[in-house]
């Protein structure tokens, strides 16, 4: 499988970690395509337990085997059947298998396809291993935004943000709105106006962005695992995004209508 790079500063980053073949015990895929977060992870995977010298060859037994995903070394983590999140069992079990030997290659992988399925119980039990991770063990974390895992889990991954579901975000609208809401839940205010600044003369594109913005804030919302006190923010903004949408129809200034915006949020970094 050729994993198809739509991002030259992720593709030169992969391609770096190949040659150096210095590969992270942890790595975080966040992006709107699960189809691409799962081919990044999987293509990653190969390279990770890959036997040849050109990796990842998709010829040696390993990436045959990696591709037939029946290999006894890569092991996916779901959330169990009829289950809404990743239990904290559930991340229990893979702290036991991630210290017992690989069976064939010589390191195991755990690709985690719904990361931002774990609860916050879940997500702390995860992190023990992250801190002290077995030798020969890589952990492959997807999920829709990082923002979604605690930072303490975040920091010790290595990340990769795919933009590769944005057909018709041309303008960028889709992926503004998850840096600003990012932003938000940091509490960088000042990356927030500096976002929003460049919408200020134009009220039409003021407008998409928004709309975008009340979309994504959506998609996060029902995801059902951020904190309280995330979910307020972000629940809060939803909740003002109409109001700012009518505002941007009069002659309001429109730098003055982003500052109420930012200061408006009522959200502080805990």
């Amino acid at each position: 499988m050729i994993f198809n790079f739509h991002d030259e500063k992720i593709k030169n980053s992969i391609e770096n970690l190949i040659k150096s073949r210095r590969f992270p015990h942890a790595v975080l895929i966040e992006g709107n395509s699960e189809s691409e977060r799962i081919n990044l992870a999987e293509y990653l995977t190969k390279a990770f337990l890959c036997s040849a010298d050109d990796i990842p060859c998709d010829k040696c037994d390993n990436c045959r085997l990696a591709n037939d995903k029946n290999h006894p070394d890569i092991t996916y983590v779901f959330p169990e059947e009829n289950k809404k999140f990743i239990s904290v069992n559930k991340i229990r079990e893979v702290r036991t298998q991630a210290f017992v030997r690989p069976h064939s290659a010589l390191s195991k992988v755990f690709i985690i396809t719904e990361a931002h399925r774990m609860n916050e119980q879940a997500q702390n039990a995860f992190l023990k291993i992250l801190e002290e991770p077995p030798k020969n063990v890589h952990f492959i974390l997807l999920c829709v935004s990082k923002m979604q895992m605690l930072e303490t889990v975040r920091s010790r991954c290595t990340q990769f943000t795919l933009n590769g579901d944005t057909a018709g975000d041309e303008k960028g609208y889709l992926i503004n709105a998850q840096s600003y809401v990012e932003f938000l839940l940091s509490g960088k205010r000042y990356e927030q106006l500096k976002l929003l600044s460049q919408y200020e003369k134009d009220r039409a594109s003021a407008d998409e962005f928004l709309s975008a913005l009340k979309e994504y804030a959506v998609s996060m919302l029902k995801s059902g695992n951020l904190s309280i006190t995330k979910s307020r923010a972000l629940t809060s903004l939803y909740s003002e995004i109409e109001g700012f949408k009518d505002l941007i129809k009069t002659n309001i200034n429109l730098s003055l209508l982003f500052s109420a915006m930012v200061c408006g949020a009522k959200y502080q970094k805990q």
